[in-house]
């Protein structure tokens, strides 16, 4: 019976050191790569990211992006870390083909992927991710105002056609950047 009792105390405290070494390491993942470009989206945000609750784990609303991934909520933050500044995704209205868009600040919206994640045969471009990217924290100045730009930008672009959107629900930075784990870096 005593060795019974050591065996389970020692179960025990084995159980508590795992989860204490654990649940840091899983909560200072921020980011989840998302396939097949090779993009990451941000597992702060619960609008882009709920948390399970079998798991408490972040889960992103979708598992891999493709130029006609129909996005849950609009718009999804992604960010190619070799580019200086994120892209916002949007779907495009049914009535316009519906493909996937991204708006970056220096040429406006274009159709996803970008051109320059794509081979002449129309493979996809490898882009491997460094190790640790799930601790990246991004250092993009005036975000707030990014998104903002972004979303009116997506409503000047598509308004006429907005109708035919089943919703139209574009997240306020305030949404898309959730509560994350680290202040804002400007």
């Amino acid at each position: 019976m005593q060795k019974a009792k050591k065996l389970f105390l020692n179960y025990l405290v084995l159980s508590f050191a795992v989860m204490f070494f654990m649940a840091p390491t899983v909560s200072a993942q921020y980011w989840a790569n998302m396939g097949p470009y090779n993009v990451l989206w941000p597992l702060w945000s619960e609008a882009l990211s709920p948390i399970d609750p079998i798991t408490g784990i972040a889960t992103p609303l979708v598992t891999s992006l493709t130029s006609t991934t129909q996005l849950p909520v609009m718009p999804a933050f992604v960010w190619d870390i070799e580019q200086t500044t994120p892209w916002f995704l949007y779907n495009a209205p049914q009535s316009l083909g519906g493909a996937l868009y991204y708006f970056d600040s220096l040429t406006g919206f274009n159709t996803f992927p970008p051109p320059d994640h794509l081979l002449p045969g129309g493979g996809i471009f490898a882009n491997p991710l460094p190790l640790g990217y799930g601790n990246l924290i991004p250092n993009f100045e005036h975000f707030d105002l990014f998104t903002l730009v972004a979303n009116n930008a997506y409503s000047a672009a598509f308004g006429s056609a907005l109708d035919a959107l089943p919703y139209f629900s574009l997240l306020p930075p305030e949404l898309l950047w959730g509560a994350p784990p680290f202040p804002y870096i400007f």
